[in-house]
């Protein structure tokens, strides 16, 4: 793939997210989330995640990705659980995530 076809894509990529975030924050505002926040627990209801891992999706650094998680938790969206051996924190949703994604989600 040429340089200006990996930016081409990138730009198509960019317009996606910023489109979809323009769609989602009306909705997501009115459960008191941002929707970076809504993102991260749109990716849990996938599979549970690390912290690491919400990092990459994110394109965050792993401290603001914490620090997200951390939001969320106090929030009660989701539950962090540390792995000593792997020295790994992992993100699991709650059931009050769980219940507010499906009010919105399509089946």
């Amino acid at each position: 793939m040429s340089e200006a076809d990996r930016i081409s894509l990138l730009t198509v990529f960019q317009t996606l997210k910023t489109k979809t975030a323009r769609l989602l924050e009306p909705i997501v505002q009115a459960e008191g989330l941002t929707p970076l926040q809504a993102s991260v627990l749109l990716q849990l209801v996938q599979k549970d995640a690390a912290v690491g891992d919400i990092s990459e999706v994110t394109c965050m650094g792993q401290a603001n990705a914490s620090s997200l998680c951390k939001k969320l938790e106090q929030g009660g969206y989701l539950t962090r659980s540390r792995l000593p051996l792997l020295f790994v924190l992992l993100c699991l949703l709650t059931s009050v995530a769980t219940n507010l994604g499906g009010s919105y989600m399509v089946r």
